[in-house]
């Protein structure tokens, strides 16, 4: 009979080890990047730009009416981007002091996305927490801070998550619009006049759309930070697996 010396005895042990691991990570995401964020759904926000103020300024702070100066260079952090009027800035994220500055005073990094994503039952806990119907068996949440397009099926109240994609949605200043949206349409391929593109696998949603990257060998940066023109990119795998099993009247949550 043989017998296992005490390496190769290690060896297997921690490939067994390996396999048991790899089979408890739910399969939404074996693909995605951590870490993986759990929190309560009134945690769950749009994505908060990491900012600098462009010149000296005094504004007052919203919850308590205290006047407070920011300095040219100063680190803010911008939640609201609005990219043709006042603009909404946090001093403080764990005591959320607020503040409404002019359109020109604060500058957006193009890195501003939370690495990783939400874990399954934060998803599924912040869609239930809202009324979401739609005219199909799937609703779709899009979540700009995590940069993921999550697809839910059921109904109101009662969502299940069956997929989970990385994404980038729109760069500073040309954000993907808050709210509420529905599949409009879809087409294979949408040429896009203004930007002089052929996007595939293209559903249409309030004036954007979700589609296929557009460029040629540069996957890898999806999900990392916003790049869009406003629209929800996607790999071509996520984007033909949407296109070919989401249908028109898809109830669609960007936020």
């Amino acid at each position: 009979m043989h017998q296992f010396s005490g390496t190769r005895f290690q060896s297997v042990l921690l490939l067994l080890l390996a396999v048991m691991a790899l089979s408890l990570i739910p399969s939404h995401k074996a693909y995605a990047e951590g870490p993986y964020l759990s929190c309560d759904p009134s945690e769950v926000h749009p994505i908060w730009w990491k900012a600098t103020v462009n010149y000296d300024l005094t504004t007052t702070v919203m919850e308590t009416g205290e006047k407070v100066n920011l300095k040219r260079g100063d680190k803010v952090t911008l939640v609201s981007y609005n990219r043709t009027g006042v603009k909404t800035i946090m001093l403080d994220e764990d005591e959320e002091e607020h503040c409404k500055v002019p359109q020109n005073a604060v500058t957006a990094y193009e890195d501003a996305c939370t690495p990783g994503d939400y874990k399954k039952n934060t998803k599924v806990r912040f869609v239930n927490s809202k009324k979401i119907n739609s005219q199909t068996e799937y609703m779709i949440w899009v979540s700009t801070n995590m940069q993921s397009l999550n697809v839910f099926k059921g109904s109101n109240r009662n969502w299940e998550l069956v997929k989970s994609f990385r994404c980038s949605t729109g760069m500073a200043g040309y954000d993907t619009p808050i709210g509420y949206k529905v599949i409009q349409s879809k087409q294979l391929i949408f040429h896009s006049v203004q930007w002089g593109s052929n996007l595939q696998y293209f559903m249409s949603f309030g004036g954007s759309g979700i589609h296929k990257w557009p460029g040629v060998g540069i996957e890898g940066n999806i999900g990392r930070h916003p790049c869009s023109h406003a629209c929800v990119r996607l790999g071509r795998s996520a984007a033909t697996w949407c296109y070919q099993n989401i249908p028109v009247g898809t109830r669609l949550l960007v936020y």
